[in-house]
């Protein structure tokens, strides 16, 4: 167990075999490993992760990844198209879902805010280009997914004063 703040969850390890054997979960939309004491199941109801679109094991997308492997959380690398948006507005909606079902502690990626910005950004990019039909015809978006391990923070932690941070990335000012 490890201990941050006042609140005590359960360390991942570095592998699926460690993760799996303290108990972690897989979590597929994050393709991370997730101690127990933040995962909740709703948001991935709506997902079906690697089953909606083809998975690689490289980057030419020519050899494809074992399904059962990836939804098991043994695949470390893995390469599919059209996937980094879902898992950004999926973060998102995980942050917004805690929040309302009263969570004490939700997963690290989703209260990261350098996750958080750069999702915005991309997915920002992404409906810019949307508009251009040329754009559209010729976006083969790969996404190269590595496996993780996640760690619990507390959801207060999101409104404390002395972790307050610039809404834009540096260098990237309001515009």
């Amino acid at each position: 167990m490890t201990q941050r703040n006042q609140y005590t969850y359960t360390d991942c390890g570095s592998s699926p075999e460690e993760a799996r054997t303290r108990g972690c979960i897989f979590e597929p939309m994050q393709r991370a490993w997730v101690p127990p004491e933040c995962y909740f199941p709703e948001p991935e109801d709506d997902y079906d992760t690697f089953r909606d679109r083809k998975w690689y094991l490289d980057r030419k997308m020519t050899i494809d990844a074992d399904v059962e492997k990836l939804e098991a959380g043994e695949i470390s690398v893995a390469y599919t198209r059209y996937w980094h948006d879902e898992h950004c507005t999926y973060q998102f909606r995980k942050l917004a879902l805690a929040v309302s079902m009263g969570k004490r502690m939700i997963n690290s990626k989703a209260l990261d805010i350098e996750h958080s910005n750069h999702c915005a950004l991309a997915i920002a990019e992404r409906l810019a280009g949307s508009y251009n039909v040329s754009y559209v015809e010729t976006d083969h978006s790969m996404t190269e997914s590595h496996l993780g391990y996640e760690w619990c923070l507390p959801l207060k932690s999101i409104a404390s004063l002395d972790k307050a941070v610039p809404i834009y990335p540096k260098g990237q000012g309001k515009k």
